[in-house]
């Protein structure tokens, strides 16, 4: 299995959680990226790990809790278009979505390591 961890240098919390629970399963290919691209080199099984505002500790979404964005230029597609284009189009089967709180604990580890 691989797991996609986005993230950017100003939004580590995926990071920061993989960096954290890697050596917990090691049967598991963790990707840390802050950018979409590394979804197009998927055809199979994805689980996403993302941080989201609003919730206080992880949870899985599934790919209609994503948010749907108007596209006005190239530069409006974000990481939810892409996975709905690839369910869409049958690229991927199968897709978990952890998201992870903007305040990361050790209770927050904890809870990532059951949803995986």
């Amino acid at each position: 299995m691989r797991v996609l961890a986005f993230g950017s240098l100003n939004d580590r919390q995926a990071w920061d959680v993989v960096d954290k629970i890697k050596d917990d399963f090691p049967g598991i290919k963790f990707l840390k990226t802050g950018t979409v691209d590394a979804i197009l080199a998927f055809d199979e099984d994805i689980v996403v790990m993302d941080a989201v505002k609003g919730i206080d500790k992880p949870c899985l979404l599934g790919i209609d809790d994503l948010r749907e964005r108007r596209l006005n230029t190239l530069h409006d597609f974000d990481a939810g278009f892409f996975l709905k284009l690839m369910k869409k189009i049958g690229k991927i089967n199968k897709l978990k979505i952890i998201g992870i709180p903007m305040r990361i604990d050790d209770k927050t580890i904890k809870d990532v390591k059951k949803l995986l």
